[in-house]
């Protein structure tokens, strides 16, 4: 991970060892990273989207059209940890905290059905939007996806079928 080292963030020894928990646990390298403390998630967000050329947002008090938020399906929304804030040059812009996920761009365009442009955002502000602009729905598939009653398939493809399901679920889960 060329853009990990690029960071400045991490010795060598320091970059191995947090490759090889994420191995071993699965988690997303900026989760492992900041949660053991290796880092501050706002400066490695920072640094890794001024080399990757994606733009860092706060989402704080940021207001969201409500027809973005139609236009990716809940089901991805929690499955990739996302939210769409924004439509630049014709092309949904989303945030992640995790760009390293090699599904999601894939994922995202499968989703909405047209390619998406990344931008980054901290875990934390990404949750506390979802719940604002989702409401309470996003509260219960939060703790069903917690206690394995709601399950996100980690690969596979999406068709128009599946997407329209989605469609017909995130009314249900919405209220």
């Amino acid at each position: 991970h060329g853009v990990l080292r690029e960071t400045g963030l991490f010795e060598e020894d320091v970059l191995t060892e947090l490759l090889q928990r994420v191995h071993e646990t699965g988690d997303s390298i900026t989760e492992t990273a900041t949660t053991e403390g290796l880092v501050d998630e706002v400066e490695f967000l920072s640094r890794v989207g001024d080399i990757l050329d994606l733009p860092l947002l706060r989402l704080g008090d940021m207001d969201v059209d409500p027809a973005l938020l139609e236009r990716l399906p809940m089901k991805a929304v929690f499955q990739y940890n996302v939210l769409p804030v924004d439509e630049v040059d014709g092309h949904l812009l989303v945030v992640c905290s995790d760009p390293w996920d090699g599904r999601l761009s894939d994922g995202l365009r499968l989703a909405v059905g047209r390619p998406v442009r990344l931008a980054l955002a901290p875990g934390a502000d990404i949750a506390k939007a979802v719940k604002r602009f989702y409401g309470v729905g996003a509260d219960t598939v939060d703790r069903m996806m917690d206690d394995d009653r709601f399950e996100v398939e980690a690969e596979g493809t999406l068709d128009k079928l599946e997407l329209n399901e989605m469609d017909q679920e995130a009314s249900v889960v919405k209220f």
